[in-house]
């Protein structure tokens, strides 16, 4: 039973290392915004954005999921790694490496909605409608109620019931999946991020344990 167990975790550790070596880009001038907290559970962190290995600004408060964080579906597979996984409703933020982007201001909002019917085409997609037409789901959120927000590339295979329309937004408190800041820091975000930046975001243990494999900065000051 030992055997099966190390050799069980050998070998997820060896894809963890060829997915992440495959997959991990070059050390550069990339975007990446850090977020960490204490465990599985918390309902808040730290956030720290870098530009390559230069510490742009943080570490400031964020506010996650009202349950805390699960794996989700990003740029690498966690599908094989220990800790919960985000379900649709299940008010967990997704853990794991994301593109960012697109982000939208409320007055570019107008009849712009993020789809979270699991039943249709254009789940997890956000979808201008025009003036006349009418919705073809049966649920979604209006971006209209954001000040600001930026889009968490989660699941974007739209694979039904993995989660779906996750935003950085500003925000005071514990969310139903997406990741709130200050004011300010929500609008230097918007300001600065540029097409490719990511979302690293996960307890701070995991982070420790695959930052290196995944092509991410060192780990932030607590």
């Amino acid at each position: 039973m030992l055997y099966s167990v190390l050799y069980a975790s050998s070998m997820a550790l060896l894809s963890l290392l060829l997915v992440g070596w495959l997959q991990a880009p070059p050390v550069g001038s990339e975007q990446v915004l850090v977020v960490l907290t204490a465990d599985w559970e918390a309902k808040e962190g730290s956030a720290t954005l870098y530009e390559g290995a230069e510490r742009v600004f943080g570490p400031v408060p964020v506010h996650v999921g009202a349950t805390g964080l699960g794996w989700g579906d990003g740029l690498f597979s966690t599908t094989s790694l220990p800790g919960p996984r985000k379900r649709e409703g299940d008010q967990r933020a997704p853990a794991g490496v994301f593109l960012l982007g697109p982000g939208w201001q409320r007055e570019e909002a107008h009849r712009l909605y993020c789809v979270d019917d699991v039943d249709a085409p254009e789940y997890n997609r956000v979808v201008r409608l025009q003036d006349e037409e009418r919705p073809r789901w049966s649920s979604a959120e209006a971006m209209e109620m954001y000040r600001v927000a930026i889009f968490v590339q989660h699941n974007p295979s739209q694979t039904s019931g993995q989660g779906s329309c996750i935003f950085l937004h500003d925000g005071g408190e514990a969310t139903l999946g997406c990741s709130a800041f200050q004011p300010s820091i929500v609008d230097r975000l918007y300001r600065r991020l540029r097409p490719g930046a990511r979302l690293a975001q996960m307890p701070r243990a995991a982070y420790r344990r695959y930052a290196l494999f995944w092509g991410l900065p060192a780990e932030p000051d607590p």
